[in-house]
């Protein structure tokens, strides 16, 4: 029997996506502006990115929309990183018509 950290997914047969659901710009606590992170992240070569700034009021409530920096070889998804006001508890969410949890960091 192999060890669990003898299988490698991503030699196995099939297509897979590089991508981060997790990155914040200046629009919240990040230093660069979305265009930035997006165009870096291409360059390093990305297939996706999803910029997850602090959906906050001191922030003022942001959501990039990073819709124009889509092309046929990156796309981007919509989304911010929700808190659940006096708890510890974030959540990842993006939208796609609707909001999906993606990520809950409970304390």
């Amino acid at each position: 029997m192999r060890p669990p950290h003898a299988h490698r997914p991503l030699s196995s047969p099939g297509r897979f996506w590089r991508g981060n659901l997790h990155i914040h710009s200046h629009l919240s606590d990040g230093a660069l502006s979305p265009e930035h992170v997006v165009e870096a992240y291409k360059r390093a070569g990305y297939d996706f990115l999803q910029l997850s700034d602090h959906f906050l009021e001191r922030f003022g409530w942001p959501i990039a929309d990073t819709r124009a920096f889509r092309s046929n070889s990156f796309t981007t998804l919509i989304g911010a990183e929700l808190h659940v006001m006096g708890s510890a508890f974030r959540f990842q969410a993006f939208w796609g018509g609707r909001v999906r949890v993606v990520k809950c960091d409970a304390p």
